[in-house]
């Protein structure tokens, strides 16, 4: 993927239209208004980008390195605004005013002007350029030479305001993953040696200073670290870690120098696969976004319709019933075409289309705070709309962390039963066989098989054992004992012991449960596991409806029942064995940094805390980004149409049209940024 900044990209209108023209290239293009940039499948030329540039938006460029944009902004908005007031102060000194309000429309209006006569000529007419542009030069043509000019000015302001606030929730988003790395200390030779970062590789050994942030997904070395997490996983308290455990990128060591070995290297590193996945968040336009950036291209040609009815049809029908001059009507300072002016700057679209991708932008910052990770507004329109919370058991509402809790033996030594389970489970992937690793069994096992929501088996010694359920030994054609419903240990044909396996719930699940609950949400629960088993941990949450003994296939055919009774369906998983099941469900929400390579590219969001509470704060996020969605547009339209009424009244001047405009465009990017400062669920 390759990313190319841009200069003087000032509105989100056009940066849709930059992304159609541009995809007429033969690569696949996106532009990310937001971070004014465009996103690229493949490396493109710069020059080529640019002169595409030139030919679909005059001012808009790529450029090699950040530039300040926004003195350039500030210095222009003031000037005018300073030659505009000298104008109306020498309104009696004909020559002087003409000059200084001229300069001062020109100043302020340059791109504006550039832009619509640029778009005109390439039969693009229908933008909120043309609509300044026709209203300023409608004021200029009535007389009131100050009110183009403030029409300009307001109009610049606005723009900049806009910009700053996109600019600001921008800055936030990035500084959430930003390691801000130079070098590493390596050891080499048992000597410290300062490398760049990206010469580090696999296998390398680092020394990580207190207060240093791992770079590199590694394994600890030393006997024991205390590290801040905060930035991957937004808990404040410090985790201790181990001898040979793993560290993930972007924590802080909090204590003495750690040594650690690096297993992946950087652009694999979970911080980097985070901040990709943080970066391509704004880049997919939601249904809201889709059907808005619809609404926009139709909406501006109406209300340039409508505006030349209003000035002059309208006088037309008026002269027709008072007997009143037709030029009259027309021509004067407050007649009919100096209310068609302010209806094309009051109907200018900006505030819409732009709350719509700031609301979603700013949600997704906010939950990516709280340490969870969400893919795209769509993902958040999906979580919002969600009725029915499907949740998977092991890793989710549990730690996942399991326990060989007793081993029943029939006639057999224990010892060798958990010796004969510890060989097997040692070569599976299951979850389960955590309970086994650390018990320092190793004989020879060959002829290892898994078979996925059954069990395994194994060849020890030239004897056949199984471990698996009682599906396993249904397939096996063994009849199950009836005091049990665990994991059976088995020998060629005859079940030699069972074993039993638990895992304990993880904080916060039971109030978790409650708020769904609360909320009225539908809270199921999915699992391979037995009756028993997922019987104990529903009955410990208070959920009625679960299932029990699922393959993975059965969970994909249960979603999908869901969906075509009408339900909305968010699954939440571990990101393990539940890669199928986001794919089928609505949306989807992965648990944890394990298989975070394969959940990155199929979840809809993922968790990176442990605190299961952070998924119910998604959700209400969401729901609040939806209704902002919702208040800006109804907010911008409803004071669209009273200032509208307002303009053919003759009660609202030309300066308060803008600023009605501008001051709509603001309060809909504020309500948009106050997702910002929604307070997180304190943890119980």
């Amino acid at each position: 993927m390759y990313k190319y900044k841009l200069k003087g990209l000032d509105c989100p209108v056009c940066a849709k239209e930059i992304e159609e023209k541009l995809n007429e290239l033969k690569y696949k293009i996106i532009i990310d208004y937001s971070k004014k940039s465009i996103i690229s499948d493949e490396e493109i030329d710069i020059d080529l980008l640019n002169n595409k540039l030139k030919k679909i938006e005059p001012g808009v460029k790529v450029v090699t390195k950040e530039e300040n944009e926004n003195l350039f902004k500030i210095i222009k908005i003031v000037t005018s605004a300073i030659l505009l007031i000298s104008a109306f102060f020498l309104e009696d000194y004909i020559v002087l005013f003409y000059v200084f309000g001229s300069l001062a429309y020109l100043i302020a209006g340059y791109n504006v002007i550039i832009k619509a006569l640029f778009n005109i000529r390439h039969g693009k007419i229908f933008d909120e350029n043309f609509l300044m542009l026709i209203a300023s030069l409608g004021a200029f043509f009535l007389g009131d030479l100050v009110e183009a000019g403030e029409v300009m000015v307001l109009y610049s302001l606005g723009e900049y305001l806009q910009d700053l606030a996109v600019s600001k929730s921008r800055q936030n988003i990035k500084g959430l993953l930003d390691l801000n790395l130079t070098n590493a200390t390596a050891v080499i030779n048992d000597t410290l040696v300062e490398k760049d970062y990206l010469d580090i590789v696999i296998g390398d050994t680092l020394l990580v200073k207190k207060g240093e942030k791992i770079a590199f997904d590694s394994i600890l070395l030393s006997s024991s670290a205390t590290l801040d997490t905060r930035l991957i996983t937004g808990e404040s308290l410090p985790v201790e870690k181990a001898q040979d455990e793993l560290l993930v990128s972007g924590s802080i060591n909090m204590d003495n120098p750690i040594y650690v070995k690096v297993v992946k290297e950087f652009k694999d590193s979970t911080i980097e696969r985070l901040r990709a996945f943080i970066e391509d968040s704004n880049n997919y336009q939601s249904k809201k976004e889709k059907i808005i950036s619809k609404f926009a291209a139709i909406y501006t040609p109406i209300v340039c319709f409508l505006a030349v009815l209003v000035a002059f049809f309208v006088p037309f029908i008026v002269s027709l019933i008072t007997k009143d001059n037709y030029l009259d009507l027309v021509l004067t300072h407050d007649g009919f075409l100096y209310k068609a002016l302010l209806f094309l700057v009051i109907s200018c679209p900006c505030a819409i289309v732009l709350s719509v991708p700031l609301t979603y932008f700013s949600a997704i910052g906010t939950i990516s705070r709280r340490g969870l990770l969400v893919k795209n507004g769509e993902s958040i329109e999906e979580i919002a709309g969600a009725n029915m919370i499907v949740l998977d058991k092991t890793g989710t509402l549990t730690e996942g962390i399991f326990v060989l809790k007793e081993v029943i033996s029939y006639g057999l030594e224990k010892d060798f039963l958990v010796a004969i389970a510890s060989s097997l489970e040692a070569l599976s992937v299951h979850p389960i066989s955590a309970a086994f690793k650390n018990l320092n069994f190793n004989l020879k096992v060959s002829d290892f098989k898994e078979v996925t929501g059954k069990g395994i088996s194994g060849v020890i010694d030239g004897t056949k054992y199984y471990i698996g359920s009682k599906k396993m030994l249904k397939d096996l054609e063994i009849l199950e004992p009836k005091e049990r419903d665990e994991i059976y240990l088995v020998k060629e044909k005859e079940v030699i012991g069972v074993l039993i396996v638990r895992d304990k719930l993880r904080d916060n699940s039971k109030e978790f449960i409650k708020l769904l609950q609360k909320d009225k949400y539908k809270v199921v629960i999915l699992s391979g596991d037995s009756k028993k088993v997922v019987q104990e941990v529903a009955s410990e949450l208070g959920i009625s409806d679960y299932r029990y003994e699922l393959l993975p296939e059965d969970k994909l055919n249960i979603i999908e029942e869901y969906r075509e009774k009408g339900n909305k369906v968010l699954y939440v998983g571990d990101g393990i064995n539940d890669l199928a099941a986001f794919v089928k469900a609505d949306v989807g929400i992965a648990i944890g940094l394990q298989g975070i390579d394969a959940t990155v590219e199929v979840a809809d969001s993922v968790l990176v805390s442990n605190n299961i509470l952070k998924v119910f704060e998604t959700i209400k996020l969401s729901i609040s980004a939806k209704q902002k969605i919702t208040q800006n547009i109804i907010f911008a339209i409803s004071f669209k149409f009273i200032f509208l009424a307002l303009s053919l009244f003759n009660l609202l001047p030309m300066t308060f049209a803008v600023l009605s405009d501008v001051g709509v465009l603001l309060l809909c990017i504020l309500n948009s940024l106050l997702l910002f400062i929604n307070k997180p669920l304190k943890k119980k």
